[in-house]
């Protein structure tokens, strides 16, 4: 996994949405008029979170990484958003329990063979818990741009 799947204006710190599906939404909007997805990515992401939720409970701060087929994207990236107060997802090993996500990794991969290996790398993030942390407080875009682009090489 390359740096080229991280864009310092693809980070957003301390966001405040009401639902799973007004922040999705909201970064979808984001990723479609930049060119990073395709019009479908937002029903898709939404119907595979449904069926398979990406909730992970990581320790104190908890992650969730919604993602669909590469067949959605147009570009690759990895959207990251710190959040104000926590946004339910189901669990990703239990999906009748809930998890309060305190950031939201939103996967976006072009390359079908590439989805596995970038997940192994957010997995060594979400593992490293001083790091999530540092992700977490941080106040900056640069900050988190920094952690990431240091730890996935």
């Amino acid at each position: 996994m390359d740096n080229e799947l991280i864009y310092r204006d693809l980070i957003f710190v301390n966001q405040e949405f009401d639902s799973q599906y007004d922040m999705i939404s909201y970064l979808n909007n984001i990723l479609e008029e930049k060119g990073f997805v395709k019009d479908t990515f937002l029903e898709n992401v939404l119907k595979r979170e449904e069926k398979y939720p990406t909730g992970l409970d990581t320790g104190d701060i908890k992650v969730a990484l919604p993602h669909t087929d590469s067949e959605n994207v147009k570009k690759s990236c990895v959207t990251v958003c710190t959040l104000k107060k926590p946004i339910l997802f189901g669990q990703m090993d239990d999906p009748q329990n809930k998890i309060e996500a305190n950031i939201v990794f939103i996967l976006a991969v072009k390359d079908p063979e590439q989805q596995v290996p970038v997940l192994a790398k957010l997995m060594e993030v979400f593992a490293d818990s001083s790091k999530l942390k540092d992700i977490y407080e941080s106040k900056n875009t640069d900050d988190i741009y920094e952690i990431l682009t240091e730890m996935i090489k």
